[in-house]
């Protein structure tokens, strides 16, 4: 990584107020093991792209993340309702990265992480 980018996180955290030992914290905790295996294992595979790929159902986990749910009715609602809203590209897409994903798990033997 380019030291503009390094800068730009400890920028950040200078501007949070944090002191040196929260800002490492923070700027390690943002970037945890599985990320870099997952980074490393597409980078590796020729995609040296950096954006993100879109994950169909992050928007679930974010109507869902940090809710507060007295009853499991209501999580049902909010799911069956979350599935309702989607149009029929949203499934389309959805059915060809499980179908993507599928192919690579065929390909490396069963093995997720190559």
């Amino acid at each position: 990584m380019d030291q503009g980018r390094i800068r730009t996180f400890v920028y950040y955290e200078w501007l949070l107020g944090n002191d040196t030992g929260t800002a490492v914290a923070n700027i390690c905790r943002a970037c945890k093991e599985r990320t870099v295996r997952r980074w490393f294992n597409r980078f590796e595979s020729g995609d040296t792209s950096l954006e993100g790929r879109e994950h169909p159902l992050k928007s679930m986990d974010d109507i869902l993340h940090g809710g507060s749910f007295a009853e499991v009715d209501e999580v049902t609602t909010m799911v069956h309702g979350f599935f309702r809203s989607k149009s029929t590209k949203f499934y389309r897409d959805v059915i060809h990265l499980v179908h993507e994903k599928r192919k690579k798990l065929i390909e490396n033997n069963g093995n997720y992480f190559v």
